[in-house]
């Protein structure tokens, strides 16, 4: 493979007490604690909102604040649910706590925490390099319509998700030989959910189990090549709370997100 070799000087454009990589549920909600702390924080997130997972991936209902019946999860995120539902874009499903939402209500809500907080946001922003002083981190680079940019900072957070930061510093990372799959969900509208094979398997009052069907499970197990399909799970599907919008979540194959190619 024939290498370049690219040198340029690139301007740092801010120096914070805390620099948070990644706008997802941990990024965005670290980046707030730390600025209600009084810190002077940036938070860098490569599309143009946040979310993460749930509002560029469509992986929802949100899961995890209940255990038993009775919610375990507070703070900053279930703020963050509250202030959903006051304004009408997430529903609790009770008894097991599932939380149904507008991925739209997700984005401005999320947004308007950060703000609130004060945390400068680099939107649209592509993480690129670390600048490392010995074993400390002391700046990022990151790439966006106005070239390469670099940050300072005495904190780093790396909330990417897929351990970008941690891999640009050097930091030595494994694999798993059988890695978690990768959720692809897309959105369908003008569905019919009160159709029996969706009606079962969509689980707003919190008493079903999972939005899975062994139906269509069985069905994409005929119907794939090898015999049986690579599911994790699933498939799931889950309405938007607004709308007649159904979010799926069906192809799942396990990959190596440090690897532009390996999937």
């Amino acid at each position: 493979m024939k290498n370049v070799s690219i040198a340029k000087s690139v301007p740092v454009v801010g120096k914070y007490d805390v620099v948070v990589c990644g706008g997802g549920p941990s990024g965005w909600v670290a980046s707030v604690a730390a600025a209600r702390a009084g810190r002077r924080v940036a938070l860098i997130e490569r599309f143009g909102f946040l979310g993460g997972a749930c509002t560029a991936g469509y992986v929802i209902p949100i899961s995890g604040f209940f255990k038993n019946g009775e919610r375990k999860v507070g703070g900053i995120a279930w703020e963050y649910i509250e202030r959903l539902c006051a304004a009408g874009g997430a529903q609790v499903e009770y008894p097991r706590g599932h939380v149904s939402v507008d991925i739209e209500y997700c984005k401005l809500e999320i947004q308007r925490m950060v703000s609130e907080a004060g945390v400068d946001i680099y939107s649209n922003s592509y993480l690129t390099d670390a600048i490392c002083d010995g074993r400390r981190i002391s700046a990022v680079a990151f790439a966006n319509k106005n070239g390469t940019e670099a940050i300072e900072g005495d904190y780093f957070i790396d909330a990417t998700g897929d351990g970008d930061l941690c891999a640009l510093a050097g930091i030595p990372t494994t694999v798993e030989e059988h890695p978690q799959p990768l959720s692809y969900c897309f959105e369908l509208t003008g569905v019919d959910t009160s159709t029996p094979l969706l009606r079962d398997c969509i689980h707003h009052n919190g008493k079903i189990p999972a939005s899975q069907n062994q139906i269509l499970h069985d069905y994409l197990n005929e119907k794939y090549k090898e015999g049986k399909a690579p599911l994790f799970g699933g498939p799931w599907f889950n309405t938007e709370l607004n709308g007649n919008r159904l979010i799926v979540n069906v192809t799942r194959d396990p990959a190596s997100v440090l690897d532009n190619r390996a999937y």
